[in-house]
This record gives structure tokens, sequence and C-alpha cells, in this order.
């Protein structure tokens, strides 16, 4: 005969250090439901930072960070101190005026992109 489902009605905090795209699993002998609730601007249980833009000389940010902060920050200094991804480029370098953050010394170049940011390929930012 199985056990009766055990309910917890008070919310139980797990601090869980992992990748948000892995898989999560717990080992457990009973089944039980499991509800995960992320509020943002928080990433793995670390609020995301306020930065400015002579912080970007001397730490790496992810992306998230990057963009939550990007009306203070040089595109620029983006470009050459930061690891960025295509899609960001695509966004926000290439496409200042959206945003509005357009500048005649600010601007950036596929070319630009591609020799800065190696990783990235041509066919990606098209």
């Amino acid at each position: 005969m199985m056990d009766a489902p055990t309910r917890i009605d008070a919310p139980i905090r797990i601090n869980l250090p992992i990748m948000m795209d892995a898989p999560i699993r717990i080992n457990t002998s009973k089944r039980i439901k499991v509800q995960i609730r992320i509020d943002m601007p928080i990433r793995m249980g670390v609020k995301i930072q306020k930065i400015q833009d002579h912080y970007l000389l001397y730490t790496k940010y992810d992306i998230e960070t990057l963009e939550y902060n990007i009306d203070k920050l040089s595109l620029k200094n983006l470009l050459l101190c930061q690891i960025l991804t295509a899609a960001f480029c695509k966004k926000y370098l290439l496409n200042p005026d959206k945003y509005d953050m357009s500048n005649e010394h600010n601007y950036i170049s596929k070319e630009d992109i591609l020799y800065h940011q190696p990783h990235i390929k041509k066919e990606e930012l098209n």
C-alpha cells in the first residue's frame, strides 16, 4: 500500500547552484510536486547589478546585467571589453537609434563586431 502524499503548505526555499537551462533532478523515494518561481531581475539568487561604464574595463558581466544597464553604458566599451552574443550585438550595437543610444562617434559596423568579438560568425549578424 502506498503512503499518502505529504503536503507542505509553507514555501520551502532552496538555493540551487545550477544553470537555469539544466534539468533539475531530486532524488526521493516519494513523489513531490515542485513549483519554481523566478522573480526578475534576480538571476540564480543574485540580484542584477547596477553598473557604470568604467566598470566594463575591469569585470566581465552577463548579458542580462548589460541589458539592464544598457542606457548607462558606452556601446564602444561594451564591444571592446565584454563578451557579447550575436543577438545582443544585433539588438543594441547595430540598431542604436531604436534604443535612443545613437551617437556619431559610437557608430559600430558589422566588421567592427566581427573583429572584436571573434566568436561571432558573420551569418549570425545577418
